[in-house]
């Protein structure tokens, strides 16, 4: 996971990253966790483009930032520990824009348009979870001082 992250994040080491993930441990949020639960958002619209739905995705769950365990932390502790801070917005717009790019990906699958569910899985999507990734990792790296 750190390796995948420090390929996005020129000039961040792996220390750095540490240090970003003690933070968010002290404000409450699993770093690690909440990004490998991302992360495998694209493992399962995959598995949904490859197999089929068979009902295993929720599209409301999907759509709602706020469901999920870091969507609950950013609109709840994480606003009151960080809110002041530019990152902090950031993080939220990333997320929230990571949950829409998701649910796009599902409802052109639902429609049969899979060709076009495809494209935006591997662009659109794609690029919303790096930069959720980023902000986030951002957030906690701002958040030092």
């Amino acid at each position: 996971m750190w390796k995948s992250l420090l390929r996005l994040l020129p000039g961040v080491s792996g220390k750095a990253l540490d240090s970003a993930e003690a933070r968010a441990e002290s404000a409450g949020l699993h770093l690690r966790d909440v990004l490998e639960a991302h992360t495998a958002w694209k493992k399962r619209l995959e598995r949904l483009l490859e197999e089929g739905d068979e009902g295993r995705i929720d599209l409301v769950t999907i759509a709602d930032d706020r469901i999920c365990e870091l969507g609950r932390w950013l609109h709840g502790p994480g606003k009151g520990a960080y809110g002041r801070l530019p990152e902090y917005q950031e993080a939220v717009d990333a997320h929230a824009a990571f949950h829409k790019a998701a649910a796009e990906v599902v409802i052109e699958y639902k429609s049969g348009a899979h060709e076009r569910a495809v494209e935006l899985l591997r662009g659109k999507f794609r690029e919303a979870s790096n930069h959720n990734q980023m902000a986030l990792v951002n957030l906690f790296m701002a958040g030092r001082d």
